[in-house]
């Protein structure tokens, strides 16, 4: 009698697979979300709609992004559960989670690192976990809230990854299109 071939290729193709189909919804989902006139207007929408729609598969509850003005992130926007955080409040271009998620696009981060300024994390309305991605070369970093005891971290970040590449598509989807009708326009003229 032959030997039959296994057709269950485990947890790791599944992993894969589950990975793939999640970051086609998010393509899709992408196509959906309202066109912005400027690069943080576009950042709020997607960040805000993934946090509303993805919540279970990315376990995010809510969030801040920060935008670069010179040396230092500037709180611009809050969203979901992190909706009171302060407007204006400042954090150094040098602090640990920035410098960590410039150099590697994304990192998770437990509140209480002791490498973490306790006063600036409660000043901010950080939760006990969260991850950070840059965003728009690093022009805009986004951090997110997310609740303890939330699925394997190596999940978290595989999310994460996907939907920091998602922002970066369609920032440059929509300066691609923004460059085609200034085309437009000259040949038009």
């Amino acid at each position: 009698m032959p030997a039959r071939r296994s057709t269950d290729k485990g947890p790791a193709h599944a992993r894969g697979s589950a990975q793939k189909s999640f970051f086609r919804r998010i393509e899709r989902t992408l196509d959906t979300i309202q066109h912005s006139d400027d690069i943080l207007g576009t950042v709020r929408n997607v960040a805000e709609y993934m946090t509303a729609n993805f919540q279970d598969e990315l376990g995010i509850v809510g969030g801040r992004i920060y935008h670069l003005n010179e040396d230092e992130y500037v709180l611009v926007h809050s969203f979901g559960t992190a909706q009171n955080a302060p407007i204006g409040t400042v954090v150094s271009r040098h602090y640990v989670a920035i410098d960590a998620v410039l150099e590697s696009g994304l990192v998770v981060m437990d509140r209480n690192a002791p490498e973490l300024d306790p006063e600036l994390e409660t000043q901010l309305g950080t939760r006990e976990g969260f991850a950070v991605i840059a965003v728009a070369d690093g022009d805009y970093v986004i951090s997110f809230d997310v609740p303890p005891g939330r699925g394997s971290l190596e999940d978290l970040r595989a999310s994460l990854n996907i939907v920091r590449l998602a922002i970066n598509q369609k920032l440059r989807t929509e300066r691609f299109e923004s460059i085609m009708q200034d085309a437009r326009r000259i040949q038009g003229s």
